[in-house]
């Protein structure tokens, strides 16, 4: 299907360039060698039904490629607006009981930031080579799981429902990351979670010191070791493929300290 999709990628090129994709291109070599007699005719007869056989086949192909991206991509869309329109309700709902606003807003945001880490860490763990890389991936996978269940819990309790897919846009960056090289493909997770895990880090030390909830507070309690964990292990996979293993505005600490908290206030995992 890749292959597909690349051919489909430099037709449409092509056909911006003015160029036919489906010329034949034994068509120079026919202008120069003219037919001398009936057999060669024949012959050419008979190339040119197996050429647009071949050319039927393989835009049949095409087509029906084009049709599963199309579907998928509308899938996506629909899962995604569904998504974005749950969470305006909630945010709504938010706004009309300002009281503990910041817990629920916090909650919202780990929420979909858990959901992002587990999807994009499945795709890693799923098409990475390097075993250090898929290893991380799991121990995220294993961990933001656990985490959503705990917050599934306590949205219940704040009278919130947590959105059940992600946006468009997450979506469509996970269609992306699919299509990656493995090597390419290991790089981008491990920058996007030295970046993430470090405004985890600080979001929910902050946290930890303003929320009032005592199953929220419990659940940052227990959450932040590995978030940290995971920070560790980020920049252990980074070290290992010469990756920077600075964190801008941090100087490399992960601790949660007071450098760097003004990236991110009521960010999530993810």
């Amino acid at each position: 299907m890749k292959r597909n999709v690349n051919a489909m990628v430099a037709a449409a090129a092509a056909m911006c360039l003015g160029i036919n994709v489906y010329a034949d291109d034994t068509s120079s070599s026919a202008n120069q060698n003219q037919p001398t007699g009936p057999a060669q005719t024949h012959r050419d007869h008979n190339q040119g039904q197996m050429g647009s056989q071949q050319q039927q086949s393989s835009q049949s192909g095409m087509n029906r490629d084009s049709s599963s991206m199309q579907g998928q991509t509308s899938s996506m869309q629909g899962q995604g607006s569904q998504s974005e329109q749950q969470t305006l309700q909630q945010l709504r709902m938010i706004a009309q009981q300002p009281e503990n606003a910041d817990e629920k807003l916090f909650v919202l945001a780990a929420a979909m930031g858990n959901q992002w880490e587990t999807e994009f860490a499945r795709v890693v763990q799923q098409r990475a080579q390097d075993q250090q890389v898929k290893q991380l991936a799991q121990h995220i996978i294993d961990d933001h799981q656990q985490a959503n269940q705990q917050l599934q819990r306590i949205a219940q309790s704040m009278q919130l429902q947590l959105p059940t897919s992600l946006p468009s846009e997450k979506q469509a960056k996970l269609a992306i990351f699919q299509q990656m090289p493995a090597d390419k493909l290991e790089k981008c997770f491990i920058v996007d979670n030295k970046a993430d895990h470090a405004k985890d880090v600080t979001s929910y030390a902050d946290h930890q010191q303003t929320v009032q909830n005592a199953e929220l507070k419990q659940y940052i309690t227990q959450t932040l070791p590995k978030l940290q964990q995971h920070t560790q292990m980020v920049l252990q996979c980074a070290q290992a493929k010469g990756i920077s293993t600075q964190i801008a505005g941090m100087e490399g600490n992960t601790g949660g300290n007071n450098s760097g908290r003004e990236a991110s206030a009521n960010s999530g995992p993810g």
